[in-house]
């Protein structure tokens, strides 16, 4: 989804520092007027919404939109940093298939041939 409100507007590095505030538990008035002291949002509010300044509305919104994409992607990022860890330091996997033998997947699957059907 496009957001287009004031806060999405503004360079991705604002958005992002603002994301990591929020995630830090800093909330409303402080916030906004961060945002307002910045000079290149004052440039986008001045080109893009004639100069009228980002308000507690606009930062709930931010909140309840552009923020919860932000965590879902950082969270999935997180994962697959997760997952690639993992894999790079699993030595001990191995491809399966024909390559696979019998002692590399447990006593129980070394055993099959000799259980009988019932």
């Amino acid at each position: 989804m496009t957001r287009t409100g004031k806060i999405a507007r503004l360079p991705l590095g604002i958005r992002e520092e603002l994301n990591r505030r929020l995630q830090d538990g800093k909330v409303g008035k402080g916030l906004v007027v961060w945002l307002n002291s910045l000079p290149q949002a004052r440039a986008v509010l001045a080109k893009q919404f004639g100069g009228r300044p980002i308000n507690k509305e606009n930062l709930s919104g931010w909140r309840l939109g552009g923020y919860v994409d932000w965590e879902r992607r950082e969270r999935m990022n997180g994962l697959s940093r997760l997952a690639t860890n993992v894999a790079r330091k699993d030595e001990r996997a191995k491809p399966v298939g024909d390559e696979c033998r019998p002692s590399q997947i447990g006593p129980a699957a070394a055993n099959q041939s000799q259980l009988k059907p019932n």
